[in-house]
């Protein structure tokens, strides 16, 4: 396998892995762990370096969900952040807050 062709599979692999999380679709987590080991054989082979493989991984994230893996992780943390409740109705005992009968 040469350089090229190494790269025309791993966008494969990549653009599936991208395009089942735009849609939502749950992969067996081997397809990730196969991507992610294929890389590393490329690297270790010589074909590829970890800059060239991010750089590519970036290209094809912003190409199907139009934003960077960074803004994307960002996006993320602001969605799930942690509501701030006030659970000091649970200080005193059940029975003073008038929940338990009897």
């Amino acid at each position: 396998m040469d350089k090229k062709q190494f790269i025309t599979e791993i966008e494969r692999r990549l653009r599936e892995l991208f395009s089942a999380s735009k849609r939502s679709q749950r992969l067996p987590s081997s397809v990730k762990h196969r991507c992610e080991g294929f890389m590393h054989a490329g690297v270790f082979m010589g074909l590829v370096t970890n800059d060239e493989l991010e750089t590519l991984m970036e290209q094809i994230h912003l190409d199907i969900f139009g934003k960077t893996i960074e803004q994307a992780k960002r996006d993320k943390a602001y969605l799930w952040q942690e509501e701030v409740t006030d659970y000091s109705l649970y200080d005193s005992p059940p029975k003073a807050r008038g929940m338990v009968k009897g």
